[in-house]
């Protein structure tokens, strides 16, 4: 288990380092220090983001689904954005774009990400969820038969993603640019991730943009 763990958070940061590199060089738009990489995606509109075993994602497609799916967030939790002490929004996906579609909702939605681990035990979930102090969790429609029973138990709200989760607006993107979503966000926290040692419960750490904007560059 904790080998598993330990795998999971590298590719994980891999992924976050790589996708995020990416976009480091701006492409006719403005950002703000420490934003999350999102700021940037309307300016690389159909260009090819990421590919799964679903196809060829563009950044206009992930950055288009993110926002749909932070607008359920939105109905469900009110404005994250305007809280001090943001929501937590755990997510339960497969490594391919609904990942970062769901990362990136919560983060439009001014949240904090805390990814979950499709091998953890219901046990292991529930501890997670009770001590991220989670609002919100999504999952992907083959997880809903583990996170249901759980989000029932604790009283937390749930967003079912579909399995190809495809967003059909046709919303312009220069309707969704970024500075709807700005905020002071170098110390804001971006998300808690649990890994386990050899013994004792998983323990979360929070990385704030800061954090992972140091990483990307580093």
């Amino acid at each position: 288990m904790a080998g598993g763990c330990r795998l999971l958070l590298s590719v994980r940061v891999y992924c976050i380092r790589t996708f995020t590199c990416s976009l480091h060089t701006p492409v006719g738009s403005q950002s703000q220090p420490c934003a999350p990489v999102f700021y940037k995606a309307p300016a690389y509109g159909m260009r090819t983001a990421l590919v799964d075993q679903y196809g060829h994602h563009s950044y206009q497609d992930l950055y288009l689904r993110s926002f749909a799916l932070s607008k359920e967030i939105t109905c469900l939790l009110g404005n994250p954005r305007n809280d001090i002490s943001p929501e937590r929004v755990s997510f339960l996906c497969p490594n391919d774009a609904s990942y970062v579609v769901c990362q990136w909702a919560a983060w439009m939605s001014g949240a904090i990400a805390v990814p979950l681990f499709k091998n953890h035990p219901p046990v292991e979930l529930e501890y997670i969820l009770k001590d991220s102090q989670s609002a919100l969790v999504i999952a992907e429609a083959k997880y809903t038969d583990v996170i249901a029973p759980l989000t029932d138990k604790l009283g937390i709200a749930n967003i079912t993603l579909p399995r190809c989760h495809q967003h059909s607006t046709k919303e312009p993107l220069n309707h969704l640019e970024p500075h709807h979503f700005d905020l002071d966000w170098k110390e804001r926290g971006a998300m808690i991730i649990y890994t386990s040692g050899t013994t004792g419960r998983p323990k979360g750490v929070l990385s704030t943009h800061s954090n992972l904007s140091a990483m990307v560059r580093t």
